[in-house]
């Protein structure tokens, strides 16, 4: 892969020494382009591109993905834009949702919610899910006074539009959208993350949906959605961990394991290690799953009330 790379890296370099002829700047920009990459993929069809035609629209969106992504160019937003512009204008989909996206959150651009709803919708129009789901968070939450109106209710059907197409993302944002929302929406919230984790595990979607069976009482299943989350070092999921083993919380108590989980909470750069911090002091100064130490006691203490009085003062 590293070999296929360097191959293109440097047919991109040789183009610019190849093309000589004397143009004016907006003639280079685009016809440099151009000739750059179409011939570097015309060598090489490991992304799908071969035989490509700059002037199409899918071929200006991929060559913008490729700028936007910093794949096999440095990454470029001013010409990741240039040519998701271009392709956008032509009608492609993908483009106007990642046009409108840059508007949305401001990369590469100033931030603008009325040419992002704008291209977005030109994008939903075609049945984009990703589009749909960018109007969804537009209205709920990236609206903007007296240009974009905050609107649950669209909010809710685009995203849920997108998310019955099976839009990962969509299902995500959705199942917080009712996690939010109304506590009798709790299940749907439930619904809509477990489909979002049938797709791929993220760590917000496991502690959302383990937050919301601790909440609902069912102990068991929130200790397995933590354990997966504290599989991949997550801080928060370790210290909830820790915490239903040192009280018992669906489990019998069990002192050693809420130590081993407590600690790895409280040695963490978390921001809310300082629960950890305070209950790891408690452990070893009554002894609970560590031979008692009264200074050890003390040093989590002082450790917890500093990050506390930091994160007041912040």
């Amino acid at each position: 892969m590293k070999k296929i790379l360097l191959i293109l890296i440097a047919a991109f370099v040789l183009q610019l020494f190849v093309f000589g002829e004397e143009v004016s700047h907006e003639e280079s920009f685009e016809q440099n382009e151009t000739a750059d990459m179409k011939d570097s993929f015309s060598k090489n069809d490991a992304l799908g591109l071969d035989s490509i035609f700059w002037e199409k629209p899918k071929s200006q969106f991929r060559l913008g993905s490729l700028y936007y992504n910093g794949d096999v160019v440095e990454r470029n937003l001013e010409k990741a834009k240039y040519w998701f512009e271009k392709s956008a204008e032509q009608g492609d989909s993908d483009a106007q949702v990642r046009l409108g996206s840059m508007y949305l959150y401001g990369e590469g651009v100033e931030q603008d919610f009325e040419k992002a709803r704008y291209w977005i919708e030109k994008s939903v129009e075609q049945g984009n899910s990703h589009a749909q789901c960018n109007l969804g968070l537009l209205y709920w939450l990236y609206y903007e006074e007296e240009k974009v109106d905050q609107d649950m209710e669209k909010a809710e059907y685009w995203l849920e539009k997108s998310a019955e197409q099976g839009n990962s993302d969509a299902q995500f944002y959705l199942g917080e959208f009712y996690y939010y929302g109304d506590p009798v929406e709790r299940e749907r919230a439930k619904y809509w993350f477990e489909k979002s984790l049938k797709q791929g595990y993220n760590i917000p979607t496991l502690l959302y949906l383990a937050t919301l069976y601790y909440d609902g009482g069912d102990y068991k299943k929130a200790k397995y959605w933590w354990e997966k989350a504290a599989e991949v070092e997550n801080a928060e999921a370790q210290n909830n961990l820790g915490y239903i083993y040192f009280y018992g919380k669906g489990v019998e108590i069990d002192y050693e394991e809420a130590f081993y989980w407590t600690v790895k909470a409280a040695t963490s750069s978390w921001v809310s290690s300082v629960e950890a911090q305070y209950r790891l002091s408690e452990m070893y100064e009554k002894g609970l799953g560590v031979p008692r130490d009264y200074d050890k006691a003390k040093y989590w203490r002082e450790k917890a009330d500093a990050q506390k009085k930091e994160e007041a003062e912040f």
